[in-house]
């Protein structure tokens, strides 16, 4: 059997249990509310003051199940009650959320093609701009080049010119100092033109092979390359130097000698003197300037 005081015990639980469903039933949202809430109607619909309500009723039950005992009946059917008012509350949020961003989607729709249009419209600007930009400044480009082209030929004109003025100068010199280098034969006196005429006979007649002018002064004129250039003189007056003891009337000799005639050749040769004055040089430096072989 149950004694007194148990039986006791158990009324007085009953009557807790009793007493906190009562309150949290006063506790909730008025007649309807979370009715209208479960029932979903028209997303959006709510009020400003119905969301006020919501929104004091779930802050009630929470207030409550903060207040009420751990492990009590009161405290289970509070946190129930939190629970759902919460949920409740989150699901009306995020439906008028999604009413909104149908809203602004919406709206933002409507304004695509015009923004489109005005993007395209910048964008051909902007094109514009920059192919008139661009072709500006190729323009810049191709006259610059241009004036540098023309300086630069100037430039190269003025060097080819004053390359030929420098050309010149050093062949004057070099005509210069081969004049005085070689002095003009002294006069000769009548017995020594009476000696030349004996041996130009000789030459003529007999077909001797003798120099009929001094050896050395054949020889300048054979290096010089009058053998080849004036062959009639030479075969008379300079047969055994041009080395035409066997060559008939009309012949030519084969090569000039292999020799230097100024002691300055070397130094003009290394200075270039053979390209710039070549007529001089094949006559009086052809040792020296290597046209022994020509």
């Amino acid at each position: 059997m149950v004694s007194h005081e148990e039986n006791q015990k158990q009324q007085q639980r009953q009557s807790s249990k009793e007493n906190a469903h009562k309150m949290a039933d006063r506790r909730q949202a008025p007649s309807g509310v979370a009715q209208v809430q479960e029932s979903a109607p028209g997303v959006g619909s709510a009020t400003p003051n119905e969301e006020k309500t919501k929104h004091t009723n779930v802050l009630t039950a929470n207030e409550i199940a903060s207040k009420a005992k751990e492990g009590t009946p009161e405290k289970e059917v509070a946190m129930k009650n939190v629970e759902r008012l919460g949920a409740q509350e989150l699901e009306t949020k995020m439906q008028q959320a999604a009413v909104k961003a149908k809203e602004h989607f919406s709206k933002r729709g409507e304004k695509t093609q015009a923004e489109a249009k005005t993007r395209e419209t910048q964008q051909k600007s902007l094109s514009r701009e920059g192919a008139e930009k661009n072709a500006a400044r190729q323009m810049a480009i191709l006259h610059q080049n241009q004036v540098a082209e023309s300086a630069r030929k100037q430039a190269e004109k003025a060097r080819e010119v004053e390359k030929k003025e420098q050309i010149a100068e050093q062949e004057q010199k070099a005509r210069q100092a081969a004049a005085a280098a070689v002095p003009p034969p002294p006069a000769l006196s009548q017995e020594e033109i009476e000696a030349r005429e004996k041996k130009r006979r000789c030459v003529i007649e007999d077909k001797q092979c003798i120099d009929v002018n001094p050896t050395e002064e054949c020889e300048v004129w054979a290096i010089s390359g009058e053998c080849h250039s004036n062959p009639v003189f030479m075969l008379e007056h300079c047969r055994k130097t041009c080395k035409a003891c066997n060559l008939g009337a009309g012949g030519v000799p084969d090569a000039p000698i292999c020799k230097d005639l100024n002691g300055g050749c070397g130094e003009w040769a290394d200075g270039g003197q053979c390209a710039h004055n070549p007529d001089y040089m094949k006559k009086f430096c052809r040792k020296s300037c290597g046209f022994c072989s020509h």
